[in-house]
């Protein structure tokens, strides 16, 4: 992109902060609606409430972004790196972010009609009450993510790897989780280690050759009129499904094994840098002022088909919320730093 373009995109942004800081009474809405944004670096930007509708941004480095309350309609972000992302009450329809890495990044209560999320990497991220009728998560990897209550009718889930993502009270109607993968490591408590289906509805769901053994499913209206059903009609069959387990698979006192775990991570707290998390942190999410950092766990994960330790950090900075005169909330986010837009380097090489 030309250097004058980029000059142009400065000056919106910069208007669009002043918009937001005095509430519409100066600076100006940032509108990008139809443009060409492909493969710059747009890390850490400010675009709440702004206007993109069918922009391009393939290939683009918008990690830590603000989004909420954006319309994104029929914007494609494929190949885009979204990690730590805000979409909050933003309108995604008929967007595309296939191939994206969407990790961590929040999609709560967003409208994603229609949008395609085809092998994106979404560890972590979370959906809650967010409308994703009809949209398609085939092969993604949404490992750990929280799509509590949200609206996934017709949703396309096939050949997606589901691990630990919590589905409870979503509406899972007529979607489609054929060869997806529910299932949970060797881990001690197995049922906590699956995919959460309670109080979900998945009427009409298409689940053949999901594995979905000890998937939490109960309450939900599944073994009616199919309870001498085979599991090859496509519906899940709990009751023949629990008594598949074994009936005891214990062979190590588990008491040792959580006590080596902890042992373990005793011994990665007390060899933390936390000078290293903190410019980690401030690097990633744009956090200028950090007042406090502790260690509060560790677990062992799976991540890319290899063993992984995640360290959970409780985090204290500085936060502001945005109110009208009526008291009303408008925005809040922390003290971001300002960082320079420059075009992402090589973005030929992403999908």
């Amino acid at each position: 992109m030309e250097s004058d373009t980029l000059k142009i995109l400065e000056k919106i942004l910069d208007e669009h902060a002043l918009w937001i800081m005095t509430q519409g009474k100066k600076g100006k809405l940032a509108r990008l609606e139809g443009r060409n944004l492909n493969g710059l670096d747009l890390e850490s930007v400010d675009l709440p409430f702004a206007k993109l509708q069918s922009a391009s941004l393939k290939n683009c480095n918008l990690q830590g972004a603000n989004f909420s309350h954006a319309d994104l309609s029929k914007v494609n972000f494929h190949g885009a790196i979204l990690n730590g992302s805000d979409f909050q009450s933003a309108k995604l329809s008929q967007g595309n972010l296939a191939f994206t890495e969407c990790e961590e990044s929040n999609f709560t209560d967003s409208i994603s009609e229609n949008v395609n999320f085809e092998e994106a990497e979404i560890e972590e991220a979370i959906f809650e009450g967010a409308n994703l009728r009809g949209a398609n998560f085939k092969k993604a990897k949404l490992a750990f993510s929280d799509m509590t209550n949200a609206n996934l009718e017709n949703a396309d889930f096939e050949g997606a790897n589901l691990y630990r993502t919590n589905f409870e009270g979503a509406n899972l109607s007529g979607a489609n989780f054929k060869n997806a993968d529910l299932s949970f490591s060797d881990m001690s408590d197995a049922e906590l280690e699956n995919a959460n289906f309670e109080g979900a509805n998945l009427e009409g769901t298409e689940i053949l050759d999901s594995n979905l053994i000890s998937s939490k499913s109960q309450d939900n209206g599944l073994q009616k009129d199919n309870s001498e059903k085979p599991p090859s009609n496509g519906r899940l069959n709990a009751q023949l499904a629990k008594e598949t387990l074994p009936m005891d698979t214990n062979i190590v006192n588990d008491d040792i094994v959580k006590n080596a775990l902890r042992e373990l991570f005793e011994k990665v707290k007390s060899d933390i840098r936390f000078d290293r998390i903190e410019a980690i942190c401030k690097d990633q999410n744009g956090i200028d002022s950090i007042d406090e950092i502790q260690f509060e766990h560790g677990e062992i994960v799976s991540r890319n088909d290899k063993i992984a330790f995640k360290l959970d950090f409780k985090i204290s900075y500085n936060w502001f919320v945005l109110i009208d005169q009526m008291g009303n909330y408008i925005i809040s986010f922390p003290e971001n730093k300002k960082k320079s837009i420059r075009p992402r380097e090589n973005p030929s090489e992403v999908a």
